[in-house]
């Protein structure tokens, strides 16, 4: 899982590194970089799997809503907020440079609000950082999960599967991609790793009902993120891939997707422009200089928020599993709670 996340994170900002801005002529590594949006896509199919594991090892019970928000919200929003406030004071600075041509940054107290709330698009709000789309629609899936995983948990499997009834209404009669609901194929394909994973799906069943989930994507989303988000899901299932660079690329993975564009895409254009760098050069400086922001802003306010978090336990008295961890999260955005 740690070492999905990492790669998942680092496709990502190597994608926006090499796609923007002129940085790499045509050839086959701007080709091969051009798929790393779909790193979003397997955060998506992480989150599904692990948020509703860690409420199941939470003893999660629907009376417990309103504290599952609440750890959500202190597990996520300091980093988050934090990298806001260094995509604006990065945006501001940059106008202040000498010879600055591109567009200048600005912005209100009305349109950092919405962002706050992940509300920006739906009020016509360009978002600060492009990347924080997909926080928006995982804090949609926060929001709905908790809701329905008395369902998608439940012993009877004529619940579970109105469970899924239910959710796949949903995808069909709210079809914006501004909403969790057109991303539902993804995180179902997660929710159903985390049913075999805890015994709530027999093992000879399991193939048989991703298939119908990943066909329900590649009806949705397209053949291409139907089959990414299923190797995910069968990767999350059945391989475990253990190593200290991998744990340590999961735990920061949150906090690199946060700080890429603000910190990293500015360091990969200063590298190409002032010091005339290659290209792929400049890539990489970028991705590094995003790894040390990273490694900083998860030390100093990730990690802090985490541990807030898993102060608050649920009314069920579950053993304590770390109140966040999801795709989004770092260690997945893994513990979630």
């Amino acid at each position: 899982m740690d070492a999905l996340r990492g790669i998942a994170a680092i496709s990502v900002a190597w994608f926006h590194f090499t796609q923007n801005g002129g940085m790499l002529g045509d050839g086959w590594v701007k080709a091969i970089s051009a798929y790393g949006w779909l790193g979003v896509e397997v955060f998506f199919v992480i989150s599904g799997f692990i948020l509703p594991h860690a409420l199941h090892q939470g003893s999660y019970k629907l009376r417990d809503y309103p504290r599952f928000i609440a750890r959500r919200l202190i597990r996520l929003e300091p980093p988050y907020l934090a990298s806001l406030a260094v995509a604006i004071a990065l945006g501001y600075a940059t106008n202040l440079v000498p010879g600055f041509r591109g567009r200048q940054f600005e912005t209100s107290a009305s349109d950092v609000l919405l962002h706050v709330g992940y509300l920006a698009p739906l009020f016509g709000v360009e978002w600060i950082v492009p990347a924080y789309w997909s926080l928006a629609i995982e804090f949609q899936y926060y929001l709905l999960i908790g809701l329905v995983f008395p369902a998608i948990s439940h012993t009877r499997p004529i619940v579970r599967v109105a469970g899924f009834a239910f959710l796949s209404a949903l995808c069909v009669t709210v079809p914006s991609q501004l909403c969790v609901s057109h991303w539902i194929p993804l995180f179902a394909l997660g929710i159903i790793v985390y049913q075999l994973r805890v015994g709530l799906l027999p093992p000879r069943i399991f193939p048989a009902v991703l298939a119908i989930a990943a066909c329900a994507a590649w009806l949705k989303l397209g053949i291409l993120v139907a089959l990414v988000g299923t190797a995910s899901a069968v990767a999350i299932a059945y391989l475990q891939l253990r190593s200290p660079l991998a744990c340590w690329l999961g735990d920061v993975s949150y906090s690199l997707y946060l700080l890429h564009v603000p910190l990293g895409e500015r360091v990969a254009l200063a590298s190409r422009r002032i010091a005339n760098a290659h290209g792929i050069a400049a890539s990489v400086v970028a991705l590094l200089v995003s790894l040390a922001g990273a490694y900083l802003l998860n030390r100093l306010v990730e990690e802090p928020a985490q541990r807030a978090a898993a102060g608050l336990r649920y009314a069920g008295g579950g053993g304590r599993y770390s109140a966040g961890q999801t795709a989004s999260d770092s260690p997945a955005v893994l513990q979630h709670g």
